[in-house]
């Protein structure tokens, strides 16, 4: 498969308010797509999980923060983010701009755990 990004922005769902994905790949194991962040209204933090799952994310556009228990960290293009499986984690664009990511979901052995 081969595609572009400006396709596939065009194939965006939106999730919420805030929120819109494509994911072109999905398997068993892992799945990859974009995930574009709309500036919020307020500043209200949006926890979300993987249980079962390893993320990464590349920031292709816009500005903003990545929020983990302990820390803080501004992300902008170019920035790489690895966030481990069972990690509490926030994105939020700021500015006036979308936040645009490339992101992968790894499937973890919650056996394991």
């Amino acid at each position: 498969m081969i595609t572009t990004t400006e396709t596939l922005l065009k194939e965006l769902v939106p999730i919420n308010d805030e929120i819109s994905t494509v994911t072109p790949l999905s398997f068993p194991n892992y799945q990859a797509g974009l995930v574009l962040f709309q500036p919020r209204q307020r500043e209200d933090e949006k926890w979300i999980t993987h249980t079962d799952a390893e993320v990464i994310g590349y920031v292709l556009k816009g500005q903003g923060r990545l929020r983990l228990p302990e820390e803080e960290s501004k992300v902008s293009p170019g920035v790489l983010c690895h966030i481990s499986a069972n990690t509490p984690h926030d994105f939020l664009a700021e500015g006036d701009e979308p936040l645009l990511m490339f992101y992968v979901t790894i499937k973890v052995n919650s056996e394991a755990d």
